[in-house]
C-alpha cells in the first residue's frame, strides 16, 4: 500500500523497489540482503519521500568486489517510471535504465550523476534488463547531440540572416542611413544670408515676415573666386566651419568656380585651370577632417558637351572631387536634372567625371522639377552608378517646372530642408537660396542677387 508522512516504509515490493538499495556482503548470497530504506544517498533513517527524491548513487570502489560485490537497486530520478528502476549490474555500479554501465568501475560516480555510456538508443551491452525498461516505455525516439561546432554554425547563421534583413530595410533609406553626412544633423543657417539682409532692411512687417520665411531655412553657402579669391576662400570657410562647430550644426557648401563657368550664359565666370585647382586646394585645407557636404560645380557636367573641351572639363571636376574628398569633405558631383539629359547620358558623365572616388550626386540645382519627378529621376540614376547617393535641391520647387529654368513664373517654395525620405537619398535642400535671381531673364537682376519681388512671390505662392 502506499506510504503516508506517518507511516514506516513498506516492505519492499521486490528487489527493484526504487525506495531501497539492497546491500550484498562478499561472502553472502544475494537471495537473502539487507534492505534499507535510502533518501538522498543516506540509509541511517527511512522518511516519507516520494520515489522521486531517491537519487542515483553508484557504489564506491572500496565496495566493488572482482565478481560480484555492492548492488544497488536505484530509481530512474524523475523519468515518470518510478516502478520500473533498471536492474542490478553485474559490477556493482548502479544503472539507470535504458543506459548502459560505465566501463570503468575503479572510479565512484558523484551522489546524484547518471552513469551513461551506452548512447542514446539504449545499453551498450544489450542487457535484459535494459531491454526489458524499453518494453515497458514503448519505442524511445533517437536522439542526437548536435557537436559544439555546429551549434555555432547555427547561431552564425542566424545572426547573418538577421544582418541581412536590416540591411535591406535601412539599404540607402534617407536620412536613416549611416553613411549619410545629415543624418542626425541639424543645418547651418548663415547669418549673413541674403534673406538675412533682408529681413534687416525690411520696411514693414508683412514684408519682414515674408522673408522670415526664407531667412529661417538653411541654404547652401556659395563660394564663387569673385567674391571669395585665393587667399580669403580659405579663411572665410574656416571660419563658417568654426561657426557651425560651436552651434553643432551642419554647413553646406558650393563650389563654383570651374573655368568658363556657366559656358558664358547668366552665371560665367570662374579661375583659369591653374588657379582653380589652388583654390579648390585652399577650400579644402578649410574643410580638412570635417565630413562637411559640398556640392561640387552645378551644371558643370551637364554643360560639358556645350562649352567644348568635355574631357578637359571632366578631368578638373574628378582632380577637384578627389582633392576635396581627400581632405575629408562629402561631395556631390552635378547629376543635372530630370528634364535635361537622359539617364544614361548623365550617368557616362558622371562616371568619366569620377562619381566613383565621391560621395554621390545632386540634382535639380538652381532648378524648379517637382518632387514626384526628380526623385524618380535621381533613383533611376543612382541604379546606373551602383546604388551613388544624392540630394534634390527643392528650394523653389513647390509648384513644379513649366521647362522654364531662368526665374519662371509662379514659382514657390517647395519642401524644406532634411523633410523628405526616399531610397538613395541623402536629404533634399535648398542649395539655391530662394530669392535670387537667376539672371538677367524675366526682368531681374544679375544671378545670385537678392530680388524683392522674387522672393515676396515664392512665399506668397507657397501660402497660397
Amino acid at each position: 500500500m502506499a506510504r503516508t508522512s506517518s507511516d514506516e516504509p513498506d516492505a519492499p515490493l521486490g528487489p527493484r523497489d526504487p525506495r531501497y538499495v539492497i546491500r550484498v556482503p562478499a561472502d553472502e548470497s544475494p537471495e537473502e540482503p539487507e534492505v534499507l530504506p535510502v533518501r538522498r544517498g543516506r540509509t541511517d533513517a527511512p522518511e516519507a519521500r516520494p520515489a522521486s527524491d531517491y537519487v542515483i548513487r553508484a557504489g564506491s570502489s572500496a565496495e566493488v568486489p572482482t565478481t560480484r560485490g555492492t548492488a544497488e537497486v536505484l530509481p530512474s530520478v524523475r523519468s515518470g517510471q518510478a516502478g520500473e528502476p533498471a536492474a542490478p549490474a553485474a559490477s556493482g555500479t548502479a544503472v539507470q535504465p535504458g543506459l548502459a554501465a560505465p566501463t570503468d568501475t575503479s572510479v565512484p560516480t558523484a551522489v546524484g550523476s547518471s552513469a551513461q555510456a551506452g548512447g542514446p538508443d539504449g545499453p551498450g551491452d544489450g542487457s535484459e534488463g535494459g531491454r526489458r525498461g524499453r518494453e515497458a516505455r514503448g519505442p524511445r525516439p533517437p536522439r542526437r547531440r548536435r557537436s559544439r561546432a555546429a551549434r555555432w554554425l547555427t547561431v552564425l547563421a542566424v545572426l547573418v540572416v538577421v544582418v541581412a534583413v536590416a540591411a535591406v530595410v535601412v539599404v540607402r533609406s534617407g536620412l536613416l542611413d549611416g553613411d549619410n553626412p545629415f543624418a542626425g544633423r541639424d543645418l547651418y543657417v548663415d547669418p549673413d544670408s541674403s534673406a538675412i539682409r533682408a529681413v534687416d532692411s525690411a520696411t514693414d512687417s508683412a514684408t519682414r515676415d515674408a522673408f522670415l520665411t526664407i531667412a529661417d531655412q538653411p541654404t547652401g553657402i556659395w563660394l564663387t573666386p569673385e567674391k571669395y579669391p585665393a587667399g580669403e576662400v580659405g579663411p572665410f570657410v574656416a571660419q563658417v566651419v568654426a561657426d557651425a562647430a560651436a552651434q553643432d550644426t551642419l554647413p553646406l557648401f558650393v563650389v563654383y568656380g570651374v573655368p568658363d563657368r556657366d559656358c558664358g550664359q547668366f552665371s560665367a565666370g570662374g579661375t583659369t585651370v591653374e588657379g582653380y585647382e589652388l583654390w579648390v586646394r585652399e577650400i579644402a585645407a578649410a574643410l580638412d577632417g570635417t565630413g562637411t557636404p559640398v556640392i561640387l560645380e552645378p551644371d558643370s557636367i551637364s554643360l560639358a558637351e556645350q562649352c567644348g573641351d568635355v574631357e578637359g572639363r571632366l578631368s578638373l571636376v574628378s582632380t577637384a572631387g578627389t582633392t576635396l574628398t581627400d581632405a575629408g569633405a562629402t561631395v556631390y558631383l552635378d547629376g543635372g536634372h530630370s528634364n535635361w539629359h537622359s539617364v544614361q547620358e548623365t550617368a557616362d558623365l558622371l562616371r568619366r567625371a569620377g562619381i566613383a572616388g565621391v560621395h554621390g550626386f545632386a540634382t535639380n540645382v538652381s532648378n524648379y522639377n517637382d518632387d514626384a519627378s526628380e526623385l524618380a529621376y535621381a533613383q533611376r540614376l543612382s541604379t546606373q552608378l551602383d546604388g551613388a547617393p544624392f540630394v534634390v535641391d527643392t528650394g523653389r520647387n513647390g509648384n513644379g517646372s513649366d521647362g522654364t529654368w531662368c526665374n519662371p513664373p509662379g514659382a514657390a517654395l517647395g519642401a524644406r530642408p532634411m523633410t523628405l525620405e526616399a531610397e538613395g537619398l541623402d536629404a533634399n535642400l535648398w542649395v539655391k537660396p530662394p530669392g535670387e535671381s537667376d539672371g538677367t531673364c524675366g526682368g531681374g537682376p544679375v544671378a545670385g542677387e537678392w530680388w524683392v519681388d522674387r522672393a515676396l512671390s515664392l512665399v506668397a505662392e507657397d501660402r497660397a
